[in-house]
């Protein structure tokens, strides 16, 4: 068979899946297909299935795809729309495939625009719902890849301030006050074992000198505090810090901030303790 005759089958295969084709082309298709080497029942249930396919991938929300996924499947697009109809690939090479996470486009190009008709067009689009499907299907991959969804600190500062039961304890001065006041406060859900602390007028420190620590005081737990995670502030005006609370917390009494050496200690000796939140009992 001649390639003409192999393009006459794809776009009678895809009038039948429209249903618009005439009895003569009817015919014409049944002749075609007992020349044909292969089955092309396959390829029917590809084009009845395009449509389906299609409405699928349209009608589910997906992820964005990455950067240069998008980039590499827009590029083969217009590749695909420049490249001549002598140049198309056989009713056996159309397939894509997903694998390993990689998508494989289609290799089928669509007509030329000013001749199209609508029964070329869903030919290829047979083959653009291959790749959309495999693109949904990658997406999806990453969605359960990607794990829980990590929030901004203001986004868990807003989060936290919303929820019920969560402890607002405002800083006050320590032991060894800042030389300008530091107001703000700690947002702690002892439920969730999760907290932030906001902090204005916060002195910028050097982490090459100094660091910020947080220590949680909980006598329930331990005589020790519990070391709350070891922070810099780089800015001035608010600043969010998440709290990150070393060991369970059971029941905090106080939250309290001292200055150590870079990289924190593991048990401090408070000499020099700007801040302390208080938990009202």
């Amino acid at each position: 068979m001649s390639q003409t005759d192999f393009e006459s089958v794809e776009e009678l295969l895809a009038g039948e899946v429209l249903g618009d084709l005439t009895d003569d082309e009817r015919t014409q298709l049944s002749r075609l297909e007992r020349q044909m080497p292969v089955d092309v029942n396959e390829r029917r249930r590809d084009l009845e299935h395009a449509a389906a396919a299609l409405s699928c991938v349209a009608a589910t929300p997906q992820s964005r795809l990455p950067d240069e996924l998008a980039q590499t499947i827009r590029q083969q697009g217009y590749q695909s729309l420049r490249q001549p109809r002598s140049q198309r690939d056989q009713v056996s090479s159309q397939t894509s495939a997903v694998s390993e996470g990689t998508v494989r486009p289609a290799t089928k190009a669509p007509p030329k625009s000013t001749t199209t008709s609508m029964r070329e067009l869903i030919a290829w689009v047979a083959c653009a719902a291959a790749l959309l499907v495999a693109v949904g299907l990658y997406a999806s991959s990453q969605q359960k890849d990607a794990g829980p969804i990590t929030l901004t600190s203001t986004e868990l500062y807003q989060d936290l301030l919303q929820r019920k039961g969560v402890s607002q304890i405002d800083w006050s001065p320590g032991t060894t006050p800042f030389d300008n006041p530091v107001s703000g406060k700690v947002v702690w859900d002892n439920e969730k074992q999760q907290g932030i602390m906001q902090f204005v007028g916060m002195p910028i420190n050097d982490p090459t000198v100094e660091q910020y620590q947080l220590w949680i005081i909980d006598p329930e737990r331990d005589e020790e505090p519990i070391d709350g995670g070891v922070f810099d502030v780089t800015a001035s005006g608010e600043v969010l810090i998440p709290i990150d609370a070393k060991l369970k917390v059971v029941s905090p009494a106080a939250f309290a901030i001292t200055i150590e050496q870079p990289g924190g200690v593991v048990v401090s000796t408070q000499e020099r303790l700007p801040l302390l939140a208080p938990v009202e009992s």
